[in-house]
């Protein structure tokens, strides 16, 4: 199990129990989350060095590529290389230059989950299965635990990282307007109220918990979220809102 959404975590599970994956070496496991973030779960040699050697010299590259695979490939197999592990395939393939996590082993990967359960509710909200698509989204949004590799700071992860965080507010403002659609208005603010603590400044999220408020006939609190709304986008950016937002508004309060 690869989970790479928050804190890493690199654990190996089999019929005798779960355990921790000897990834010590950082560049080691960021070999290992690179490939379980690209497409096919692969990638060539020089996408690897770009990512993860991208400011050394060739003769640093040359020195550590293939101790650090060596390695990686060592924590892979862990405690299968001898007898007891000679009919399990090798989880670390390489075939004409490129590296792949073999889709023969089962990789459990938190990130590509999430983005398998993304589209499944787009595909399922489309076709108008309004409860099969809030269920696809909320088992998507239990997933996200914070930010891809949180504490991992290199170019390819803040790209990543940028990458999950939208698509995780995305399918967060469609679950919230889902859950308006079904009347489920607690469930509803819960998703928005999610959107505004990674993203406040979300102008159409702040006018959509005050259209909540209202159905509460909470005006007080509409109130409040429009001169918070105000507070941010000028602290923040120096703007006021929207006039169409200040219309809706200005139509909840009367």
């Amino acid at each position: 199990m690869l989970g790479l959404l928050g804190s890493p975590i690199a654990r190996e599970r089999d019929e005798e129990g779960e355990r921790e994956l000897d990834c010590r070496l950082r560049r080691s496991f960021q070999v290992l989350a690179f490939l379980a973030a690209s497409p096919g779960l692969q990638a060539g040699r020089e996408e690897l060095i770009e990512a993860v050697w991208p400011n050394e010299g060739e003769r640093t590259i040359e020195r550590n590529f293939h101790p650090t695979l060596s390695h990686l490939r060592r924590a892979l197999e862990g405690d299968h290389r001898g007898e007891r592990g000679k009919d399990r395939p090798a989880p670390l393939l390489f075939k004409n230059g490129v590296y792949r996590l073999n889709p023969e082993v089962t990789w459990e990967i938190d990130a590509i989950e999430l983005t398998r359960l993304a589209e499944e509710g787009r595909e399922r909200a489309a076709r108008e299965e309004t409860e099969a698509a809030a269920d696809a989204w909320k088992r998507a949004w239990k997933l996200y635990r914070g930010p891809f590799l949180q504490g991992h700071y290199e170019a390819w992860v803040t790209a990543r990282r940028e990458e999950y965080q939208r698509l995780y507010l995305d399918l967060l403002r469609d679950l919230g307007d889902l859950y308006v659609r079904l009347g489920k208005n607690e469930d509803a603010m819960d998703a928005y109220r999610t959107v505004l603590v990674e993203d406040p400044l979300q102008e159409r999220i702040h006018l959509a918990v005050m259209r909540l408020y209202a159905v509460q006939g909470r005006r007080d609190l509409v109130r409040r979220q429009y001169d918070n709304l105000c507070r941010l986008l000028l602290e923040e950016l120096g703007v006021a809102p929207m006039p169409q937002t200040t219309r809706d508004y200005h139509r909840l309060m009367a």
